[in-house]
């Protein structure tokens, strides 16, 4: 029969876990937690962690439960401090098991108790875009970058939002600021020349798109789109060049 540990084997058990968790050793750190678990079977921070360790060994259904746990164990100790930290993770288990609405429900809540926590707004963001409730999405996203403003992947995922939102306008902001922030960010250049393209704003759209092939050479929606741009300022052969080559690279081009 397993002996139940006393409180300086916990400890060492946490921290063992704790360590085999910062250096990538899930399958250690899970077995540390799950041994804890059966002296202390309502210890938040130890289910709390659990359910991260099965997000990162993509195990998210499983995670969901322990995290659920760790936030009702939270709420009993008056863990006030761990209540956002939870949330967060228990929403992003939702959202990666299939549970869209919870996500979000879980998420908001977590946004609420921590707004100055960039890495929940664009959690919240993710899950209301997976329910096509772009412009809520875009304001959590536009939130996230203002807490970090030096995060071009933020505001690439902003642009993104409200092409989906139905503001070009707006997108093609946040995709130029994405770029300002990061010059080597092809995606960007790529979406960015798209939509120069459907506005005819076509010299724009060629440099974006050139620059986005130097960056990229390989990236088949930049060559796709210059070939949009080509054919728009009547350069044929450039154009069937360009498409070609998407097609290449990414044979479903061609349907």
């Amino acid at each position: 029969m397993n002996r139940r540990m006393d409180a300086g084997d916990a400890e060492r058990a946490f921290a063992e876990a704790v360590a085999a968790h910062r250096h990538g050793n899930l399958a250690l750190a899970e077995r540390r937690l799950r041994a804890l678990l059966r002296s202390f079977p309502d210890h938040p921070d130890v289910l709390h962690l659990l359910g991260v360790v099965l997000l990162g060994r993509d195990r998210p259904a499983e995670a969901v439960e322990p995290l659920r746990s760790a936030l009702r164990a939270a709420e009993n100790a008056g863990r006030a401090d761990l209540l956002a930290p939870v949330l967060n993770a228990l929403g992003s288990a939702e959202r990666r098991a299939g549970q869209g609405p919870q996500a979000a429900e879980t998420l908001g809540r977590a946004a609420a108790l921590a707004p100055g926590d960039a890495d929940i707004r664009v959690n919240l963001g993710n899950a209301l875009a997976d329910l096509r409730r772009f412009p809520e999405a875009a304001e959590s996203f536009r939130a996230a970058s203002g807490l970090a403003p030096g995060d071009a992947a933020i505001v690439f995922t902003l642009g993104e939002t409200l092409v989906h939102a139905g503001d070009d306008e707006g997108a093609i902001a946040a995709y130029r600021a994405a770029i300002a922030l990061d010059p080597t960010h092809a995606k960007a250049l790529t979406t960015l020349g798209g939509l120069l393209i459907s506005r005819a704003e076509f010299a724009g759209a060629r440099a974006a798109l050139q620059k986005a092939i130097a960056l990229d050479p390989d990236l088949a929606e930049a060559h796709a789109n210059l070939g949009m741009a080509r054919t728009a300022a009547g350069d044929a052969d450039a154009a069937v060049a360009a498409s070609r080559r998407a097609v290449e690279l990414k044979p479903a081009l061609a349907s």
